[in-house]
């Protein structure tokens, strides 16, 4: 019964491709040997996907800081305060062609949990605590070699998120063609 079973079933060659598209596929003699045609035999179609490699123009590193405080007005100077020094660092080191640019991202407020007993339950109630505010920070930069700079002068400000670096090419247009 096992040969018998094991010799009318055949495995799916084919996988998805069937549903995918308007080939014919088909079995020559049961040896498995896939075949693909469309319903105009003159034609074949192909679909590549490529990648090329190029050397980018520019760079663009993206931080994420967060900063806590007790009200809004200390959140945003203090992480304000951490933001313009990381720019002076920058300046410093006297880096060409880079650029920052800040992008705010939320301030929300912050709650500590009150834990009150009672005789036969617990209530839990949320006290205002302080305000949480994030910025993203957008460094353009084109010499790929600057990047460890500009990472240690984030450290240096306690910005340790780099979130990632996107590589731009100024005319992909032409690189495609």
């Amino acid at each position: 019964l096992f040969l018998l079973v094991t010799h009318t079933i055949f495995a799916q060659v084919a996988g998805n491709i069937l549903y995918n598209s308007s080939a014919r596929w088909e079995f020559q003699n049961q040896t498995e040997i896939l075949r693909a045609t469309t319903a105009n035999h003159n034609e074949v179609r192909f679909e590549l996907n490529a990648m090329w490699n190029v050397q980018a123009d520019s760079y663009l590193a993206i931080f994420h800081v967060t900063q806590a405080g007790s009200d809004a007005r200390e959140a945003d100077s203090l992480i304000n305060a951490r933001i313009n020094r990381f720019k002076d660092q920058i300046a410093l080191k006297k880096l060409e062609d880079v650029e920052v640019v800040i992008d705010m991202l939320s301030m929300v407020p912050v709650y500590h949990v009150e834990v009150t007993k009672q005789l036969f339950s617990k209530t839990y109630t949320e006290i205002p605590a302080g305000f949480e505010i994030q910025k993203n920070i957008h460094v353009h930069y084109k010499d790929p070699n600057v990047l460890d700079q500009i990472i240690t002068a984030a450290a240096l400000q306690e910005i340790y998120d780099l979130i990632k670096v996107d590589y731009n090419v100024k005319d992909m247009s032409s690189i495609y063609d």
